[in-house]
């Protein structure tokens, strides 16, 4: 394959207007570069109306997914039933769709008679082959694709993972991680082709740990997101991490999870929240965010019980000891005296 410009895309194609896409979109508007952003028609006369509402809310996300608002201008809205001879001008090409393998394959298949012979494609899932994807490629396309997994917001997240499949031309991988650090300001690591890669399976397991103890030693979970925060250094913890970027795509990830990994032993141990299934099913996986671990009714701040699974008001966690604490045996002593 011949390669394009190796430090700048020039022009780049996201397919997909849910919550990755549209704030990956926005975060390649702020490195400046002209960005085509794909998304479903809408019945009417104006085909792009659903997709320059959903471009207006972006402008009011918080925290913002602009560095400035007028660096929305240059994202150009596409749909794939009208606009997908645009896809001939782009040289990186994003799919951001729904994460189920039909469904990127269906895409991927759509697409590539559009897609020039320069072009590096990719897709951001984690939970969806690379190998699989690839065969929905023709031949003469499958070296330039690989895997580019971002975690939400991308503005914010530092981490991109890279993953080849077994067509993966070497050179891809080079300069997506050349464009991801010079250009996007993010730090790379290059990933097997497993479920989930490195990032989410290590969330996973944190989340099955977290909870696991805040059950066995009858933890508040403000109690172990302080302990998380103070002394592991996660600034938000586990439970809040959650809250924040929505417990609904939480559950769709472990839900992927399980079904990708039925042998895997962290997963076996995870007793769910009841009260965690029930916000999958009040918003679908690109909708608004849910918490749910930390809610606030009447302007009063509740934490979940993860005994009884019932809302109380937060307690104030008492940690300035614990930073001096060596000893195995005085840290959980320390940790049950701080729930009493």
């Amino acid at each position: 394959m011949k390669a394009s410009k190796p430090d700048l895309f020039q022009r780049i194609a996201v397919l997909g207007a849910g919550a990755m896409g549209l704030q990956l979109a926005a975060h390649l508007a702020n490195a400046r570069t002209e960005v085509v952003l794909f998304d479903l028609a809408t019945t009417g006369p104006d085909p792009d109306a659903k997709l320059q509402q959903k471009l207006a809310d972006l402008l009011l996300l918080q925290p913002p997914a602009f560095a400035l608002p007028e660096y929305s201008r240059a994202i150009t809205p596409a749909t794939f039933q009208n606009d997908l001879a645009r896809l001939r001008d782009c040289d990186l090409i994003i799919e951001t769709t729904t994460e189920q393998g039909d469904c990127k394959e269906g895409v991927l298949a759509r697409v590539a008679p559009y897609i020039n012979r320069r072009a590096v494609i990719t897709t951001t899932t984690d939970t969806v082959s690379i190998e699989r994807l690839a065969r929905a490629l023709p031949e003469c396309l499958r070296a330039q694709f690989c895997g580019l997994h971002l975690l939400m917001p991308p503005r914010y997240t530092q981490l991109v993972e890279l993953a080849a499949s077994s067509y993966t031309d070497a050179r891809v991988l080079d300069q997506l991680a050349h464009f991801a650090v010079r250009v996007l300001g993010k730090q790379v690591v290059r990933v097997k082709d497993s479920p989930l890669f490195i990032a989410d399976r290590m969330a996973v397991c944190l989340f099955s740990l977290a909870w696991r103890y805040a059950l066995r030693f009858e933890l508040t979970l403000e109690t172990v997101d302080a302990l998380l925060e103070r002394v592991f250094g996660l600034s938000t913890g586990v439970f809040r991490t959650i809250d924040r970027h929505g417990a609904n795509r939480f559950v769709a990830l472990l839900e992927e999870a399980r079904a990708a990994l039925p042998q895997d032993r962290w997963l076996a141990q995870v007793q769910w929240p009841e009260v965690l299934p029930a916000a999958a099913r009040l918003t679908d996986k690109d909708s608004d965010d849910t918490a749910v671990f930390f809610i606030k009714q009447t302007g009063q701040w509740l934490s979940l019980d993860p005994v009884n699974g019932t809302y109380r008001p937060i307690l104030q966690a008492p940690l300035g000891a614990f930073s001096a604490v060596v000893d195995a045996a005085e840290w959980q002593q320390l940790i049950r005296q701080s729930n009493a």
